[in-house]
């Protein structure tokens, strides 16, 4: 059975939460209420993904990441993370992908939608089961630990990063276009992914491959994305 958090500070939509993610099947939904917890209880029992808000108050009163916080602890640096936000600015979006969330909806949401992103997610939190490693030129990804290396350097990814140059370089040599990697390498079904995520997790995937005067593997243009054999 796949395990789900889900990280909301208030109580009346983490109850309406619930049932919505139970409702996927096969799947064990546990709750916190603030980031420490989600923390704890993500050190815990190790959850396929977290569906948390994008910042707490802080015991200060201050703001936490959730999405920071996990993602500074290197053994939960795997976890796919859906992040949730009442704001549906596209700077919290940015903000949040730039974090390391693997994907973003804010509230209140279709509930149908919901299950398709978390479904999406758990697909993508079960490939640290295959054992190979894929290489283009310079660029290795191991599949089994979501990292990538690069000149003998290891790279951590976010599961959504990870799937994205997952796909790249199985189609290395071809233009994938940004339809494809979301239905493709991400799991979406067709015409429901925002190009958004897409955009934001290449820039995110330069900015993490690319070192002092290495060159960017990833080629973009308006038809796509494409790494060169």
């Amino acid at each position: 059975m796949r395990q789900v958090l889900v990280a909301i500070e208030d109580g009346t939509i983490r109850q309406r939460i619930g049932p919505i993610v139970s409702g996927i099947g096969d799947v064990a939904v546990h709750y916190a209420s603030s980031a420490s917890e989600a923390v704890a209880k993500a050190r815990t029992f190790r959850p396929d993904v977290v569906m948390g808000e994008v910042e707490f108050a802080g015991p200060g009163g201050e703001s936490v990441s959730l999405v920071k916080a996990i993602r500074a602890e290197p053994t939960l640096s795997r976890l796919a993370i859906l992040a949730v936000s009442q704001n549906d600015d596209l700077s919290h979006r940015y903000a949040a992908f730039a974090d390391g969330a693997d994907d973003y909806v804010s509230w209140p949401f279709d509930a149908l939608e919901l299950q398709f992103r978390i479904k999406a997610l758990l697909r993508r939190a079960g490939w640290n089961e295959a054992p190979d490693a894929l290489e283009v030129g310079d660029l290795r990804i191991d599949e089994g630990r979501f990292v990538a290396v690069r000149d003998g350097q290891e790279i951590a990814l976010t599961p959504s990063e990870f799937a994205i140059l997952r796909y790249l370089m199985r189609h290395a040599g071809r233009r994938v276009s940004v339809e494809e990697l979301l239905t493709e390498a991400l799991s979406y079904p067709s015409k429901t992914g925002d190009p958004q995520v897409i955009y934001t997790h290449v820039k995110n995937l330069r900015a993490k491959l690319v070192r002092d005067s290495q060159l960017d593997l990833i080629h973009s243009s308006r038809h796509g994305y494409l790494i060169a054999t």
